[in-house]
């Protein structure tokens, strides 16, 4: 290029660039394996953040699929005996209070009763029969049945 055609911006510019090509020549070998380090260690956070970020998303997947059906892959059987074998935690003989589970010793007295019923559901010889059958058979009884509407009248 002719000195001549290039403006006095372009001009600076251009001998900025060149000025700048002769210092990296002039910087010692301490500072350039630094920058390697640097670089390196960059490099490095850089891809173990990309592999808890892939693994975090992989979680968040499997926690949805399963949300979406929790006894995926688990036979209704095997999930009721892990309920059961839950610690059971003894309550106080009184008359049935419904606690609204405000506090922690509610929560544990709903934990309680509720323990109890499921034993007594795995203890029960109809559901021992055919558990199904006998899941069934509750919400039967005590669902309400949905009633026809009539059409609407416009």
């Amino acid at each position: 290029r002719s000195w001549r055609r290039m403006g006095k911006a372009k001009q600076r510019f251009s001998a900025g660039r060149a000025a700048k090509k002769a210092s990296k020549a002039t910087v010692s070998k301490r500072a350039d394996s630094k920058e390697v380090r640097r670089r390196v260690a960059t490099a490095a956070r850089k891809s173990a953040l990309i592999a808890h970020l892939s693994s975090v998303r992989e979680a968040e997947a499997e926690a949805a699929t399963k949300a979406a059906n929790p006894f995926l892959g688990e036979s209704l059987a095997a999930a009721l005996e892990e309920v059961a074998a839950a610690p059971v935690v003894k309550a106080k003989k009184k008359k049935r209070v419904v606690p609204k589970g405000k506090t922690n010793k509610s929560k544990q007295l709903i934990i309680a009763q509720e323990a109890q019923r499921i034993r007594a559901v795995l203890d029960h010889p109809s559901f021992q029969a055919n558990p199904l059958a006998a899941i069934c058979q509750h919400l039967e009884a005590t669902l309400p049945t949905s009633q026809p509407r009539p059409p609407r009248s416009s």
